[in-house]
């Protein structure tokens, strides 16, 4: 199941979404011409083995990591998802708003990875832990909207219309699934998907969402 498109569409100009993803390329078009693609993640990338809560460095790494990753298809999928989800997130929150949603929902879904396999030597690396928090703040606020989503099934395919709740759950299911039975065979260092943290993310975008229906945090938030 991909998503194709939205609906209804923004009236806005999502540029801070626009600014993610440009930077996201930017990053991963240095990881192509870079002389040790290996030593640039390793040196980038959050290993959760080597994450200490008071050292600046730790902190700067869990940020730096969502802007790199393994592939291009590991960058297609995260930054369509980004662009097909993020504008109507955006224009919910504003455009400064957004970005400091966008950084704690990563930041969220780095700490729960962390606390799932703190040992674990591998880099986290990717947007799509923050790129959850998106999905899930989609869940929450617009869950009645339309999803145009291609479905193939083998041989067999079509393309249908889903409310984005339905979308979106199966999303977090399988997520869920796959985050259970990582615990149990450490799939981090076989698969290297960090399953947790997209958890992690799209289970702090719905509470942020959650939070900012209440008249009090929209002062601050």
């Amino acid at each position: 199941m991909f998503p194709l498109y939205d609906q209804p569409a923004v009236r806005i100009k999502p540029w801070a979404t626009a600014l993610l993803i440009a930077v996201n390329l930017w990053v991963f078009g240095i990881e192509l011409v870079v002389a040790d693609i290996e030593a640039f993640i390793s040196h980038w990338g959050f290993v959760p083995a080597r994450f200490v809560w008071w050292q600046g460095q730790s902190w700067i790494n869990l940020w730096t990591s969502m802007f790199l990753h393994q592939g291009w298809g590991h960058l297609f999928f995260n930054l369509w998802f980004l662009h097909l989800f993020g504008d109507n997130v955006e224009e919910d929150l504003g455009h400064i708003r957004f970005l400091l949603f966008y950084f704690l929902c990563g930041t969220a879904a780095a700490l729960l990875q962390y606390s799932f396999m703190p040992r674990a030597m591998v880099p986290m690396i990717g947007a799509s832990g923050a790129i959850a928090g998106v999905l899930g703040y989609y869940w929450h606020r617009f869950p009645h909207h339309r999803v145009t989503t291609l479905i193939l099934w083998g041989w067999w395919w079509d393309i249908v219309q889903l409310p984005a709740a339905l979308v979106l759950w199966l999303w977090f299911f399988s997520q869920m699934f796959n985050g259970v039975f990582s615990v149990v065979v450490d799939s981090l260092a076989v698969s290297g998907v960090a399953w947790w943290a997209h958890i992690g993310g799209f289970v702090a975008g719905w509470w942020l969402a959650k939070i900012r229906q209440r008249p009090a945090a929209r002062l601050w938030f």
